[in-house]
């Protein structure tokens, strides 16, 4: 529920012209989801599945998400 307010907020940002806001909003939103939630769904799981998920990032998406973390 939190990412979705999140996104609701980037939008009327975006609706009042305060692009770089909304922008900020979104990058920070994903950014979340790509250090915390992803990582922690492949912990959990080894814990469920007999398989479980591995995190594989492309060189592309590991920079990605190294460039933007430093923005934060």
């Amino acid at each position: 529920m939190g990412n979705a307010a999140e996104h609701s907020t980037a939008v009327l940002a975006a609706i009042k012209n305060r692009v770089d806001l909304s922008f900020g909003i979104a990058i920070g939103s994903s950014t979340q989801i790509a250090l915390f939630v992803a990582p922690l769904l492949v912990l959990l799981s080894c814990l469920i599945v007999p398989q479980p998920m591995d995190l594989v990032l492309t060189r592309g998406e590991a920079l990605a998400v190294i460039f933007f973390a430093g923005k934060r």
